[in-house]
């Protein structure tokens, strides 16, 4: 079974929770049932779903958290575990009319990479399809075919006007002779004549196999000039009597070879094919007129003028029926009599002219004339910045037919492209069946084109397999279902392969037929026998009865629910009558109703819409009829699409969109009204609730107004509203709350500090109806208020005719209070249902989408008897329904079918329920089985059903992996080792890492995933059992240089959004804490100003993104004409157009003049639109800023000198803001000119003045962030807040805490938060995202690591298994590359790869518990620790010696360094003892400065002696040598331009003029490849998937172009000379010493497997450096004694590749070089001339010279250092032993180096 542990939920009271303990097992299937409104999508989606997608999504960067869901932490005592979570719920997917099924499902950018990879594209003119054919392939089957014959090859310069100007450029090149019309001309000496077409000869040639060559030269140079070649066989004509006549060519064949894809017909070329070509979404591929929405926005004129019958002067025109319009009908009026034009003549009854004259108009409105109603149109789309102009505008907008691309979205480039015949568009049009279907017959024709239609067939399965096979790609994703877009999500989580996730999913059988129900619960079943646990909210029963488990939460609903009353097997929920569903199910069996007739029935005729197959369709009225069918069938296209819109048009009702197609609607004459009931959401914001939408609080405020409290008080109806200034509370607009953003946290809701939440000012909640204020009375639910204001004694017949139809339809547990915005569609729909009761019936048709959705069956019984009222009461009753309880007690169904999509479309029955269920279609075979039979329960799933809990891998081709399979088991430690480039990093993150992350970024959005970062896919055959994977990666490229330890860890973020949001401010210039002021008292100061003129401003924005439009419309309105925008002046009329991307600043320019005269009013203004502050600036309105500038604030001001304080937000205590740092040092931190010495503006603290005097609990942000994590946390762990700072501060806080705590857990907490991060190793950079991760609680998931020991001393190792070995105890799969022994030792299971590295790697040599690999007698790691290393040499004392004095950087106290000059020198010491600083930040650059050699300056004051013997000093550290696949080993080492002039100088190359230029892959002008421009791969684009990266298939990913590849040396072209490696190309080029010496040098540093040609983004760290050393060991000509600094050189190396290290160390300091290397691997340091070790501790408690000598006297000291060389010396005889007797507990030895006996042998003394 799986390893995740069981999610366990103690105390859930979020919502109406009533602390809810669950328990959830990896595996199983569990249903959420219970009545409507019980809390299942809180207890499902609020709780279980908000915490685990919160705590997975933490391991994203901030940035990328930005764009996610920001879920609020839920109210639980505890939740630990919980599993990564998806969720896939019935909300909205999108808005946009871009998004379709394909691009909601990522079929889409499948199809584009189908279509890059294998469509081919068809001339428009000729209708041929184009081809590719090298110039080798043509010039061979040329030669072939046409042997014997005389050729010309030629290439067209265009006209005879362009060739006179292309005429002094081929001369120049050499050309000679032009051929017009089949007649020669000479360059040099002859008169072109006109002609459309001027071809220049290249060769003229007799075609043979012998010259073939030649012709290929021909063919190539004709390529380089245009973009085809001629190729004309031609027979020579006789000479003509008049001598001046010329010979010509008479040509009897034209063959045209085309550079790239072209045509064969007229050689036109296309570009090739590429993804963006085929996106509606780029500017590459979408239609130019459409922009890629496939229609267009024009003006629906039936809506303009909707009723025929009127005359123009009774309002014909609709939107110039107000007052506002007078002046337009005046110039109509005028324009009329003129063009005679009767204006009281039914518009129906002019003539087209008439009509065309009205709407054309002549002239503009500027000149006085009148431009028709076209032009007025065209008038408002000028001015739809303004909200009124949209809004007018919406109410008449059509949307019409491309008429360019005819809704294909695509340009017609794009659309020439085809793949099985058929282009993108009409791949579109299908359904997915029919696409699927092509897929499957598809044969590609390339690599790329398999892996594609592999994904493609998947993605189209899984559709199918939900039962959307009838839907067509190109649906628009906002015309789906919540349930069709539910289940289409769900195809995402079943095609991510996931294991060890919580996937959510709310009610996923709504909208589906009952015969798809099985397939869906077969499709969650095999989501939870992955190893997942699945959790469905859910209210069918047969989905429920095929679950593992119930549970079922009630006993009702809203306060009455929130409990769980039942949790077992669905069976035995079944036989508990007691509970609401147990009843429901007691009553299975349905008995349909009598049903009731009808006389009238409408008729709809010649249906056509959609796929409805011009059906005739009779709906009877009066009664309550169900539209049913399959999903797919055509049910909604015909009651929404068009019944409901043909009745409402044909009422009067032109606000409704056009109907469908159908030839003519019948048997109106009964209906007055038509009402559409459907699930789109009442309300967006929190001011529309229950009350106001039934209008029953229109009665409640006349109550509350009729009190005498009221009447003396002098309060009207109004006060009672929230909506309205009068007596609403005007701090909070009537909120109740105050909503703060968080940036990545949820954004919080503080009560409104003025009226606690109660929405009311004071005297509005002095009054007081039945006992209860206005706030109580809203609080009171739909129930409780009826029973309290209309008892049987006091009636109120307006109240209950409001609500009671509420509790009719089982809404009575709504408060009267709630936001519509937080009602579920199918509240939302029963709200509408519930309105429509309230109302007269009476000759109205009620059409309702699905009203049972998100019901309970128990729940179902009054909707249907509700809508069985409205017939009662005069009303007809159509719904789209599904549920066969609804359908079963309808009077007449209509059945669509038989299937859906295209094989839907028809009424396959039309009878009463009873009668239908006779019937052999789907809809009646579901009833009658309803009816007749009992639920079947799904025997409970075992263990055994369950997936094996393993991480499989097959056949893994990545790099060098040799067809790697392998199992690794879920839950536990494993290592994998082996030599280094033995394939490691390859299986563990490019492999199972890379497929992990990638399967959970598909499960989020198409514009999430487009900012996060994704790997491309792995070549492998299968990886099965991932779960979601967090990479914890050394990162070889350093932080930025503003990075700190609490920027790269997040604890900066939580601290500034603490210090942003309850932090104190300060005054900058008095150090006073700030206060609230008054209106008067920044009067009085405005007062002393004198008579000056000023400028008032209000600061409207500061430093935020957006548009603004508002602010402007608003200062306009308000009599504001000018404000400050980014730098310039300009107009609030018409608003400035500003990038919505960029921030943005802006200042309204309120008034100007002397301060003294400045009214109250405009102060009030000021304040108003500045969000409580104003600006004042002597002079007039400048476009910049001045420093005499002012502001002052009504919220934030200095007590003592006024000055105003800003709102702050995060971005205040940022050093890398404009806001945040100090404006001297651009918050470096450092004197511009002096990077020694600190800013003196900032005194060090990086920060501006405002940000560091804000205080938190006393401590400014700089005086915080200075401490050590562990002095930090004992401080935050003390921080209390009460009221509203309490709750702003939670999350963050306790997010801050969490992430100290851990931080010191992993060991790392004597770093200071404001340690630069760059100075930080790559061990401690990996231990801090480590840290991270041990607080998430997360089970299920896989952690893969990077040799985490790096950096840190054997001390420390068991500090970290312990971590690891915590995170696997949480169920969660911990994979480690390591090469440390510890830690191999302490796995559970070990992968030992190898035999060597790089080709002759990529093999598990062995697997297995770690006791058993290390007995293996192949294993290289088991033979490494087998192997005692080889003896130190022996040195005589050093004359020299390098002495550093007086080093205090950060920890180190007045150090001095003494170091033998000519020596191998190692510092070693506990991890954070500062070694890097000694070295890294002191000696070096002091080393490099004293050598006159560039260098930054050394941290802090120091002296330096022992240089003169020296000449260089070098840091050879990890960074990478290039970030391209340009930048490889061989161009690194040099040898590339001497195997470049080898091959350049080969015969072959000197033949056909080759130079060393034409070998050049990053050359545009030599003989690379141009289809993959000399990169040998093809990188396909995915829009919002991982690239698809494959081997160029014109070069086969040998970079060169075939004439060039064609140059051999000993068999191998240079193409094959890249893929060689080291090793390999050192036999190859034996005799040339030049090439071979690197290469050499490569083999004895260990990485002899390295390619060529390996690009360089692709190296290790530790392969970077030895590269470095061994450009080092081979550069020079003329060596001087240099200085090397390594840190850490050990880092990714296996031991036997760490030995071979340590002899190529000596040999530099046997040529006479001075080693001074950082390190913890003890062979190295036991390997070493002479130890200094820095102690003895970490951090403050470090930062001393506590040895220095050799290793022998530093084995018998006490030091950390020393402890462990003992350690490791004791340790090595026992070795076998304590391999085979370790156990999985015993994991707390530390070092345990193996040694020679010899390595601690007497030494010659070195110097002290």
């Amino acid at each position: 079974m799986s390893s995740m542990l069981p999610i366990s939920l103690r105390g859930a009271k979020t919502h109406n929770l009533q602390s809810v303990d669950l328990r959830l097992e990896a595996g199983s299937l569990v249903a959420l049932c219970g009545p409507s409104g019980s809390g299942k999508s809180s207890l499902a989606l609020d709780t279980l779903y908000a915490e685990g997608q919160r705590r997975f999504v933490e391991s994203f960067s901030p940035y990328a958290r930005q764009f996610l869901e920001r879920l609020p932490r839920p109210d639980v005592e505890s939740l630990e575990p919980v599993a990564a979570a998806v969720a896939v719920d019935r909300r909205a997917p999108v808005k946009s009319s871009r998004s379709t099924l394909a691009t909601l499902t990522d079929v889409e950018p499948y199809l584009s990479a189908l279509f890059a990879a294998e469509a081919v594209p068809r001339c428009p003119s000729c209708q041929l399809s184009a081809q590719v054919v090298s110039a080798v392939d043509a010039a061979e089957r040329i030669s072939d075919t046409h042997g014997g014959q005389s050729a010309i090859v030629a290439f067209s310069v265009g006209s005879s006007e362009e060739a006179r100007l292309a005429l002094p450029r081929l001369r120049e090149q050499g050309f000679r002779r032009l051929l017009i019309a089949d007649e020669p001309f000479d360059v040099e000496s002859e008169q072109i004549p006109d002609a459309d077409s001027v071809y220049v000869v290249v060769d003229r040639m007799v075609l043979s196999s012998q010259e073939q060559g030649r012709l290929l030269d021909a063919i190539e140079l004709c390529h380089r000039h245009s973009s085809a070649a001629e190729v004309r066989i031609v027979e020579r004509g006789s000479q003509a009597a008049d001598s001046s006549a010329r010979s010509r060519y008479s040509s009897t064949q034209r063959l045209v070879v085309g550079k790239d894809l072209h045509c064969p017909g007229c050689a036109r070329t296309f570009e090739p094919p590429h993804a963006r070509l085929f996106s509606y979404n780029s500017p590459l591929g979408a239609c130019p007129a459409c922009k890629g929405f496939g229609r267009v926005i024009g003006i629906d004129w039936d809506k303009v003028i909707p009723d025929g019958s009127k005359t123009i002067q009774q309002g014909a025109i609709r939107p110039w029926n107000g007052q506002i319009s007078q002046w337009e009908r005046a110039a109509l009026a005028r324009y009329a009599e003129a063009q005679r034009i009767p204006l009281d003549k039914p518009w129906d009854k002019l003539t087209k002219a008439q009509q065309e004259k009205v709407l054309a108009g002549e002239g503009t409105w500027d000149d006085g004339k009148y431009p028709g109603v076209r032009a007025w149109f065209q008038f408002l789309e000028s001015r739809t910045y303004k909200m009124h102009v949209r809004v007018l505008l919406s109410r008449y907008r059509s949307y019409e037919l491309c008429a360019i691309c005819h809704g294909a979205r695509l340009n017609p480039t794009a659309l020439s492209y085809r793949v099985l015949q058929k282009n993108l568009a009409e791949w579109h049009a299908d359904s997915v069946s029919a696409s699927l279907a092509k897929v499957v017959a598809l044969t590609p024709r390339s690599a790329q084109g398999k892996l594609v239609v592999d994904s493609l067939r998947a993605r189209l399965g899984f559709l199918e397999q939900v039962g959307l096979g009838y839907l067509t790609l190109d649906r628009q994703a906002r015309t789906l279902s919540g349930g069709e877009a539910q289940r289409a999500s769900l195809t995402t989580a079943l095609g991510a392969g996931l294991t060890g996730t919580l996937f959510v999913l709310d009610e996923p059988s709504v909208g589906l037929h009952p015969t798809d129900v099985p397939k869906l619960g077969q499709a969650m079943r095999s989501l939870a026998q992955g190893g997942n646990t699945v959790l469905l909210i859910e209210h069918e029963p047969s989905l429920i009865a095929a679950c593992d488990r119930a549970v079922e939460l009630g006993p009702k609903a809203g306060r009455h629910g929130g409990r769980i009353l039942f949790d077992g097997p669905p069976k035995e929920l079944a036989a508990r009558p007691d509970l609401p569903t147990g009843a429901a199910w007691q009553n299975h069996a349905l008995a349909p109703r009598k049903t009731r007739p009808f006389a009238t029935a409408l008729s709809l005729l010649g249906v056509t819409e959609n796929n409805l197959r011009d059906i005739d369709v009779d709906i009877p009225l009066g009664v309550l009829v169900a539209v049913t069918g399959p999903s797919g069938s055509g049910k909604s296209t015909l009651v929404e699409d068009i019944l409901y819109r043909s009745v409402a048009r044909a009422l009067g009702d032109s606000s409704v969109e056009k109907p469908g197609a159908h030839r003519e609607l019948r048997g109106l004459g009964g209906l007055r009204g038509v009402v559409l009931v459907d699930q789109s959401p009442l309300g967006r914001t929190t001011r529309g609730n229950a009350a106001t939408y039934t209008k029953s609080w229109d009665r409640f405020r006349a109550r509350f107004a009729a009190q005498a409290s009221a009447v003396a008080a002098e309060l009207t109806a109004s006060h009672f509203s929230f909506n309205v200034a009068k007596g609403r509370c005007e701090a909070c607009s009537g909120e109740g709350y105050e909503t703060v953003e968080m940036q990545f946290l949820a954004d919080v809701s503080l009560l409104c500090p003025v009226c606690q939440g109660k929405r009311f000012r004071p005297e509005v909640l002095a009054v007081r109806l039945g006992g209860l204020t206005v706030a109580e009375v809203l609080d009171l639910s739909i129930e409780e208020a009826l029973a309290r204001f209309d008892p049987p004694s006091e009636p109120d017949p307006a109240l209950r005719r409001a609500l009671a139809p509420l509790i009719r339809v089982g809404l009575g547990y709504l408060t009267l209070g709630q936001p519509l915005s937080t009602l579920s569609g199918g509240e939302a729909q029963r709200l509408k249902l519930a309105r429509a009761l309230s109302e007269p019936a009476r000759g109205t048709l009620f059409v309702i989408d699905e009203p049972s959705a998100g019901l309970h069956p128990g729940d179902v019984a009054p909707v249907v008897a509700a809508l069985h009222a409205l017939c009662d009461n005069g009303g007809s009753v159509v719904v789209v329904e599904h549920d066969l309880d609804v359908i079963a007690q309808s009077d007449w169904v209509i059945d669509l079918g038989p299937g859906g999509g295209p094989d839907g479309g028809q009424v396959v029955a039309a009878a009463p329920p009873k009668e239908l269920a006779k019937f052999a279609t789907r809809t009646g075979t579901a009833l009658n089985a309803r009816m007749t039979q009992q639920l079947q329960f799904a025997e409970p799933s075992g263990a055994d059903s369950v997936s094996e809990a393993v991480i499989s891998v097959e056949h893994a081709r990545e790099h060098n992996l040799a067809s790697v399979s392998c199992k690794l088991p879920h839950g536990g430690l494993t290592v994998v080792t082996g030599p280094s480039g033995s394939g490691k990093s390859s299986l563990c993150f490019d492999v199972i890492y890379a497929e992990g992350q990638r399967r959970f970024m598909e499960t989020l959005s198409p514009y999430a995933r487009q900012f996060l970062p994704q790997l491309p896919r792995p070549d492998v055959d299968h990886v099965g059992g991932v779960p979601p994977a967090i990479a914890l990666s050394q990162r070889i490229s350093r932080a930025g240089a503003n990075s700190t330890v609490a920027t790269v860890t997040e604890v900066a973020h939580y601290l500034r959004l603490l210090y942003a949001k309850v932090g104190l401010p300060h005054c900058p210039t008095c150090d006073e804490p700030a206060h609230a002021t008054s209106t008067e008292s920044i009067l009085e100061l405005l007062a002393k100003l004198g008579s000056e003129p000023y400028t008032l401003y209000s600061p409207a924005v500061r430093a935020r993104k957006g548009t603004y439009l508002e602010i402007f419309q608003l200062a306009s309105r308000s009599g504001i004409s000018e404000a400050r925008v980014d730098g310039k002046l300009v107009q609030t009329e018409p608003p400035p157009r500003l990038v919505k991307s960029a921030e943005h600043t802006i200042d309204l320019v309120v008034a100007t003049g002397s301060p003294s005269q400045f009214s109250r009013a405009q102060i009030d203004l000021a304040i108003q639109l500045g969000d409580g502050s104003v600006t004042i600036a002597p002079g007039k309105p400048s476009a910049k800023p001045s420093r005499s500038e002012k502001t002052y604030s009504t919220r934030r001001a200095c007590p003592t000198c006024g000055q105003g304080i800003p709102e702050l937000d995060p971005r205040w205590f940022s050093f890398n803001t404009k806001q945040g740092q100090c404006s001297v040092c651009e918050g470096r931190g450092h004197d511009p000119e002096d990077e020694a010495k600190r800013c003196r503006a900032c005194d060090g603290t990086r920060l501006a003045p405002l940000p560091r005097k804000v205080r938190l609990q006393g401590q400014t942000y700089a005086e915080l962030t200075a401490y050590s994590v562990q002095r930090a946390l004992s401080i935050v762990a003390d921080w209390q807040f009460v009221g509203g700072e309490e709750k702003l501060s939670s999350a963050a806080l306790h997010e801050l805490r969490r992430r100290l705590r851990f931080i010191e857990q992993v060991g790392l907490g004597y770093l200071s938060l404001d340690r630069a991060a760059s100075t930080l190793s790559g061990g401690e950079m990996q231990r801090l995202r480590l840290s991270a991760q041990l607080g998430a609680g997360l089970t299920g998931s896989l952690y893969v690591l990077d040799e985490p020991t790096i950096g840190l001393h054997p001390r420390d190792t068991d500090r970290l298994l312990h971590n690891l070995r915590a995170l696997a105890d949480l169920g969660s799969t911990v994979l480690v590359i390591e090469h440390d022994e510890a830690t191999i030792r302490a796995a559970d299971y070990l992968l030992d790869l190898g035999p060597s590295g790089g080709k002759h790697g990529g093999q598990i040599i062995a697997q297995g518990p770690a006791a058993e690999v290390l007995r293996h007698p192949q294993s290289p790691t088991a033979r490494a620790l087998s192997t005692e290393p080889a003896a130190r040499p022996k040195r005589p004392s050093p004359s020299r010696q390098l002495t550093l004095r007086g080093a205090s950087a950060h920890n180190l106290k007045n150090v001095t360094l003494k170091l033998p000059i000519g020596r191998f020198n190692v510092v070693a010491g506990v991890s954070g003892s500062g070694k890097s600083t000694l070295v890294q930040k002191v000696l070096y650059p002091a080393l490099r400065l004293a050598l006159g050699l560039a260098s930054e300056p050394p941290l802090g004051t120091v002296k330096l002696d022992g240089t003169d013997a020296l000449k260089r000093a070098l840091l050879v550290d990890q960074s990478p040598i290039g970030r391209t696949p340009r930048s490889v080993p061989a161009t690194f080492l040099s040898v590339w331009d001497e195997i470049r002039r080898l091959y350049a100088g080969l015969p072959d190359s000197k033949v056909r003029g080759f130079t060393a230029g034409r070998f050049s892959f990053n050359s545009g002008g030599g003989g690379r490849c141009p289809t993959c421009e000399g990169q040998g791969v093809q990188v396909s684009e995915m829009s919002f998937l991982p690239d698809v990266i494959t081997p160029c298939e014109a070069c086969a990913g040998l970079r060169f172009e075939p004439s060039t590849l064609a140059v051999k040396f000993h068999g191998l072209s240079i193409g094959d000379v890249l893929q060689l490696s080291a090793e390999e190309a050192v036999s190859h080029f034996a005799n040339h010493p030049k090439i071979i010496r690197p290469l050499q040098t490569l083999c004895e540093l260990g990485i002899g497997y390295i390619q060529l040609g390996q690009g360089s983004h692709t190296l290790s760290g530790g392969e970077a450096q030895r590269l470095k050393l061994a450009a080092e060991l081979t550069a020079l000509s003329h060596h001087e004694p240099t200085v090397y600094v390594l840190d850490e050189p050990t880092t990714g190396l296996h031991l036997s590749d760490a030995r071979r290290l340590i002899a190529l160390l000596h040999k530099l300091v046997d040529r006479g070089d001075t080693l001074v290397v950082i390190e913890h691997h003890l062979e190295v340091i036991a390997a070493a001339d002479w130890v200094v070790e820095l102690g003895p501790e970490a951090g403050q408690h470090g930062g001393q010279i506590v040895f220095s000598g050799e290793p022998e006297a530093l084995a018998k000291s006490a030091t950390e250092t020393g402890k462990a060389l003992v350690s490791a010396q004791a340790h090595r005889p026992a070795m076998n032993a304590a391999t085979s007797s370790r156990t999985r507990s015993d994991h707390s030895t530390t070092g345990s180096a193996i040694f020679s006996s010899s390595l601690l042998a007497d030494q010659s003394s070195a110097p002290s």
